[in-house]
């Protein structure tokens, strides 16, 4: 929900409007009684002197006395009392922050004259400011139409206000409409402030795609912060919508604008990681990091691209940098993988030594053994294989199998057997093992 706003107040009875030297015509044809002029201008006189609750005590008296004669007399309202008494007397409360009686009070001007537009202003200011948001709207819109619908200088923000009004109640349909009314106005002097409000009706409405163009021409029309939270929320929506090569191209030229950006090269990353564009992804980190550190997942990130991407060398470094500030079970596995790869063993192994050293699991037992594996050194592959298949006895067929292969390459063939025949117990492992007991049930033979 829009939060509230804060309108300025519309008195559009300025203390020398109505100034009573003598009787003054509201409408054609129509005069203000001398009473109520009388009393309107000792009103007057004590609220230029900042005496607006004696201002308020006159009025207040002068209308009840006036009521009163109306009940004994039964006679019309109209002849005792001006409706002007009672939108002076509004204004005075709403000085004095009286909201509740400044309401009663236009609204019985509206009631005796539906056309005064200042008072439905007025009113809606008060019932805005008292959370009645929906009667605001309303009487924002009838301020408009009774004052300014016909006028050749229109008064467009009315409409505006009336639709806030509406949104801010959450009846986000009738804000629409307003919305609507404003546009067919004249497109011309719709606000981009009153764009930005229409966004949010069409998205509270979950009419994204009419959102859209408004959303698109306040990215490009804004400026400053605004313009890159609309930015951001252009992105958002083209990838809420399906729009995933629109957003590619619009985050694309986004970088070539404003190439300093942090956002973009960060947001075009993630992208192309959707897309599956490994290298590209890699390519906008890159720059990413010219323009700011990366944190620690970002430089995760930027290992990983390079080891899957098959550049081993840059993703040991990454990892090696990752790792100076704290080891993880994950990035010494990954590291000592980025080392295996250029056939530096050694030191993939000096890795996994030192991650077991803190971190005993079976990963980095069967890592450890199929590094020694590759090493031919197979007594000691064997060794590790089985310190990580006793480690997890529910996950244990891999090392099984492959201690059996161990044995096998050291023509270990008793020991061979004995690992094989475990690793048959376990599913996917189990295959390979019942083959590798086939063939060396043929070498017996």
């Amino acid at each position: 929900m829009i939060g509230k706003i804060s309108f300025l107040i519309i008195i559009c009875l300025i203390w020398s409007l109505f100034l009573f030297e003598g009787p003054k015509s509201v409408n054609a044809g129509e005069k203000i009684p001398i009473g109520s002029q009388i009393a309107l201008y000792k009103a007057q006189q004590l609220a230029g002197q900042k005496k607006i609750d004696q201002a308020i005590e006159v009025l207040e008296k002068f209308r009840n006395k006036e009521r009163l004669k109306k009940k004994r007399a039964k006679n019309n309202l109209r002849s005792y009392y001006h409706f002007l008494v009672d939108f002076n007397l509004g204004n005075f409360y709403f000085l004095n922050n009286a909201l509740d009686k400044a309401a009663v009070s236009y609204q019985t001007v509206v009631k005796k004259n539906p056309d005064f537009s200042p008072a439905w202003i007025n009113l809606a200011r008060c019932n805005y400011e008292l959370d009645r948001f929906l009667k605001a709207g309303e009487c924002f819109a009838m301020g408009y139409k009774t004052g300014y619908a016909t006028l050749k200088e229109k008064k467009p923000e009315l409409l505006y206000y009336s639709a806030i009004s509406f949104m801010t109640g959450n009846d986000y349909q009738k804000a629409l409409n307003i919305f609507k009314e404003l546009l067919a106005l004249d497109p011309k002097p719709f606000k981009l402030i009153w764009q930005e409000a229409l966004v949010q009706v069409y998205l509270a409405l979950k009419k994204p795609y009419k959102a859209l163009p408004h959303i698109i021409n306040l990215a490009e029309k804004t400026t400053g912060s605004k313009q890159l939270n609309w930015q951001e929320i252009l992105l958002q929506q083209y990838l809420e919508l399906g729009m995933q090569k629109r957003a590619l191209e619009y985050l694309t030229d986004l970088t070539k604008k404003d190439p300093l950006q942090q956002k973009w090269w960060k947001g075009l990353v993630h992208l192309h990681l959707a897309q599956n564009h490994q290298q590209k992804a890699l390519v906008a980190l890159t720059v990413y990091e010219y323009i700011k550190p990366l944190s620690r997942d970002e430089q995760k990130l930027k290992a990983d691209l390079n080891l899957m991407l098959g550049i081993p060398k840059q993703a040991a470094i990454c990892y090696e940098n990752i790792l100076a500030d704290g080891l993880e079970p994950a990035i010494i596995k990954r590291i000592a993988q980025s080392l295996q790869s250029l056939q530096n063993y050694s030191k993939a192994l000096q890795w996994i030594e030192k991650g077991l050293e803190k971190f005993k699991n079976q990963e980095l037992l069967m890592q450890k053994g199929n590094l020694l594996y590759e090493m031919e050194k197979y007594q000691s592959a064997m060794a590790a294989y089985q310190e990580a298949a006793e480690f997890d006895k529910t996950t244990a067929g891999q090392a099984w199998l492959m201690m059996g292969y161990a044995a096998w390459n050291m023509n270990d063939l008793i020991s061979a057997k004995k690992a094989f025949s475990r690793a048959v117990k376990y599913k996917n492992p189990g295959r390979a093992a019942k083959r590798a007991l086939k063939q060396l049930k043929k070498m017996d033979n």
